[in-house]
């Protein structure tokens, strides 16, 4: 039950702010409870937590609502609480996705690797993936993606 922090659950709650979603209907009848996902210093499995995120993109009944719609939902203060404070720290954006990839994405999601590769001055590549062994999730991947997209806002850009 280690793989994924509660923290992420926030970008859940953050949906449901916006009235994306309705967290109720999102978690009903998945082996977890409401408390222990509200909770950011609780964890859970793999398997729960591909299964919210499926659940999520039926509810949105779109891959591009997903990928446009939900990368902001990773500035919200409950998502970004422990690490938003000292963003403004960074010099530039790329410091920024260098963070996400060596400490932020490896702190929420146990079963995924990340990474962040300098191409030339001006740009970079991020990868993440699924280590071997856990359930494919196509949406929590759009979810990345879209987050990645939404990264420079914590530097005002």
């Amino acid at each position: 039950m280690s793989d994924v922090s509660c923290r992420a659950f926030s970008y859940f709650t953050a949906a449901e702010a916006k009235g994306l979603i309705s967290i109720d209907a999102l978690i009903e009848g998945v082996d977890v409870s409401r408390t222990t996902l509200a909770d950011p210093d609780a964890r859970v499995s793999w398997d729960v937590w591909a299964e919210l995120c499926e659940r999520f993109a039926t509810a949105l009944q779109s891959d591009e609502k997903l990928l446009g719609d939900t990368g902001d939902l990773v500035t919200s203060e409950g998502f970004a609480g422990y690490f938003g404070k000292t963003l403004g720290l960074l010099a530039d954006v790329r410091e920024l996705y260098e963070l996400g990839a060596r400490w932020v994405g490896p702190s929420l999601y146990h079963p995924a690797e990340f990474a962040c590769e300098r191409l030339d001055a001006a740009s970079l590549r991020f990868h993440v993936r699924l280590r071997a062994g856990y359930r494919p999730c196509r949406p929590w991947f759009l979810m990345v993606q879209s987050a990645m997209i939404s990264l420079p806002r914590y530097l005002g850009l």
